[in-house]
């Protein structure tokens, strides 16, 4: 890949390797149809979930290298902060309500629909 660079590079590398699970995942579903089986009885491969995780670190690589990666931040004094005491205050609120829209997100992702009929 000449002159993408190596940060384009391995976001580039993460999508393939994401796009290359969710080909598995949707053979694999049609071949257990195929067969005759039910689709609520498919169970994710380990090669997919393994390969999910790689893509996904890959694609951290790449963002972390694209951005100049995690740099410590310098005050004033040139003294560097550690990043968990850059802020003495912890904004519960703000987390709370990113986690209760996560969590309704999940459950809507989890809870299967209802039957039909």
């Amino acid at each position: 890949m000449g002159g993408l660079g190596r940060s384009r590079s391995l976001l580039l590398v993460g999508l393939s390797l994401f796009i290359r699970a969710a080909y598995l995942v949707i053979t694999a579903r049609h071949a257990l149809r195929d067969a005759g089986g039910h689709v609520e009885d498919f169970v994710l491969p380990w090669n997919v979930i393994l390969l999910v995780v790689l893509a996904s670190v890959t694609c951290l690589l790449g963002a972390l290298k694209s951005n100049g990666g995690l740099k410590p931040i310098h005050v004033e004094q040139g003294r560097t902060v550690s990043w968990d005491r850059m802020n003495e205050r912890f904004n519960f609120r703000l987390y709370s309500t990113r986690g209760a829209c996560a969590a309704s997100l999940i459950e809507r992702f989890v809870t299967p629909p209802p039957p039909l009929f």
